[in-house]
């Protein structure tokens, strides 16, 4: 009877350890793919109110997707591990497209609006949504018809991959139509219009932004500080 004891609490250990790995591995391929994401928008949008509209849509649309597979009892297992990782990638895809519509509206902005910057703001985000309004509803629908197939495969990790990209999705295109369309008529900038100048500018911070995080890193790693990575062996 101790044997089996034995036994049982190995394969409890290596579970907890397999399962530990799993949520250790999906907060690194989140934390990586925001970073990721942040310093392409930032130099995409070059403007920091713009940036703001798109990280606030990240945070949103993934903290519903998280709360939704929660609700729904779905545990952490490889699937929402490696979902999760991708999740930032997908949720700010119709967001960035927004964005570039609102700062392509600025290049045509009419004089008389100049003036009135609320009503600068909503006449772009008007003509944004006119621009990609009907290629990012259109991506989504063909997106989530495409998974429609996968809710009923025999293979249980290819049926949950299928529900999140879904669910993802239609979260995703919902929040850039009702609640990145308010952020940038609230916040964006009203007659700013992208140019050479400010890309550059925008390159630079970045580096900066990076060397800055690295030279923090290794202070924190001389003071004793230890931040652990995936090995493949238990702590």
């Amino acid at each position: 009877m101790e044997e089996i004891g034995a036994n049982e609490d190995c394969k409890f250990f290596i579970s907890f350890w397999v399962l530990m790995a799993w949520v250790q591995s999906a907060l690194y391929g989140l934390i990586l793919s925001l970073a990721i994401c942040v310093t392409a928008v930032a130099i995409f949008t070059t403007h920091a109110l713009l940036l703001i509209p798109v990280l606030l849509t990240i945070f949103g649309v993934v903290c519903l997707v998280v709360t939704i597979m929660y609700w729904l009892g779905w545990e952490m297992g490889a699937v929402e591990a490696i979902s999760l990782s991708i999740l930032v990638g997908s949720s700010v895809d119709y967001c960035v497209h927004l964005v570039e519509g609102y700062l392509l509206a600025g290049e045509n902005l009419p004089l008389h609006l100049m003036e009135d910057q609320l009503a600068c703001r909503q006449w772009r985000v008007r003509e944004a949504i006119n621009h990609v309004g009907v290629a990012i509803v259109s991506s989504a629908i063909t997106t989530v018809i495409a998974t429609i197939p996968l809710f009923f495969c025999i293979i249980a990790p290819f049926a949950k991959f299928g529900k999140i990209v879904a669910l993802n999705t239609g979260i995703s295109i919902v929040y850039t139509l009702a609640v990145s369309t308010a952020l940038l008529t609230v916040m964006a900038p009203s007659t700013f219009v992208r140019s050479r100048t400010s890309f550059l500018k925008a390159t630079l911070v970045v580096i900066l932004c990076a060397a800055g995080s690295v030279i923090v890193y290794i202070v924190l790693l001389k003071t004793g500080l230890t931040i652990p990575f995936l090995n493949g062996t238990p702590p």
